[in-house]
């Protein structure tokens, strides 16, 4: 398996695609999970925090670098159930 370095991260920055759409995709997910927060909490606040898990990958099946954000579980669970889990938000980030 091919090392994460430095070198390698550059190499496949250099030509990102896809960047504005997975913005805004980043920034949607973020929004939408502050709202369901405020919403569970049942009342306004002057500000939210949520935490997220971001990962760096090399993928060599597609000679690229795989960016995944995972958002925390959502709000909503019940004592009995869990909240539900957003899909990771993924970009695969090419060199060519």
């Amino acid at each position: 398996m091919k090392k994460l370095t430095k070198k390698y991260l550059l190499d496949h920055a250099v030509n990102i695609h896809n960047y504005d759409s997975f913005g805004r995709t980043v920034a949607l997910a973020i929004l939408q999970a502050a709202a369901h927060k405020i919403e569970a909490e049942g009342a306004q606040n002057e500000g939210v925090e949520l935490s997220m898990r971001i990962s760096i990958q090399p993928n060599l099946q597609r000679e690229c670098v795989t960016l995944t954000i995972q958002l925390p579980p959502g709000l909503g669970g019940s004592k009995t159930s869990p909240p539900p889990i957003p899909p990771p938000i993924i970009l695969h980030v090419g060199n060519r």
